[in-house]
């Protein structure tokens, strides 16, 4: 009877360690978190855009908390990429100078072990330059020494540039104007004639 109350007991103790866990008994075996460099990206080159990484899709199957480390892929093809914030957040930004693509990798850590890498691709295009719109504005009837207004504001550039004006003119008696690269010049016509003036525009490049 002793010796079966001792093997009752220790069955018990046995089971009670099974249920518990017993962690120090069996210790679980520290799984590797997994990285998520989140979907690749289209950006323009361009050094004043940033873009930002997302890495917030990784995890760690044990809970632990993630250190991250990004870091970018060169190769002969790569654009010329680099970070604008620190490699070890979770969304750090990043930027391209130069149309091509580049390849950025992301390492989590467990503080055990690091993750297998994960990669985006940032794909870098380069917008053309569009040449800006001249417009001169509507044809005026006007009598003699009476002050006329050229108008060039309607003239825009499609990339929103900056644009400079030159009024030439092209057929009529010789007048001056007040400023040929002004949006609105002036003129007085002193005789009655029919004056033609021609607007170009520049957006910097075109």
């Amino acid at each position: 009877m002793r010796h079966n109350r001792v093997l009752f007991s220790l069955l018990l103790f046995v089971s009670l360690l099974l249920l518990s866990g017993c962690d120090w008994l069996f210790p679980k075996l520290n799984q590797p978190p997994i990285a998520n460099a989140g979907p690749d990206l289209v950006t323009i080159a361009d050094p004043t855009i940033y873009v930002f990484l997302d890495g917030s899709a990784s995890f760690d199957p044990d809970g632990d908390s993630l250190h991250f480390l990004w870091s970018i892929l060169q190769n002969q093809n790569s654009a010329r990429c680099r970070f604008g914030s620190p490699r070890t957040v979770p969304r750090p930004t990043i930027q391209a100078l130069q149309a091509g693509s580049c390849t950025v990798q992301l390492i989590v850590n467990d503080g055990k072990v690091n993750s297998a890498p994960d990669e985006v691709v940032i794909t870098t295009v380069l917008i053309l330059n569009q040449p800006s719109i001249a417009n001169a504005g509507p044809d005026q009837t006007v009598e003699v020494d009476t002050l006329v207004t050229l108008d060039g504001s309607a003239s825009y550039d499609p990339d929103g540039d900056s644009l400079t004006f030159r009024w030439t003119q092209t057929a009529g008696p010789t007048v001056t104007l007040s400023d040929p690269t002004a949006m609105k010049p002036t003129f007085t016509p002193t005789v009655a004639d029919i004056y033609t003036f021609q607007l170009v525009v520049n957006d910097g490049t075109v």
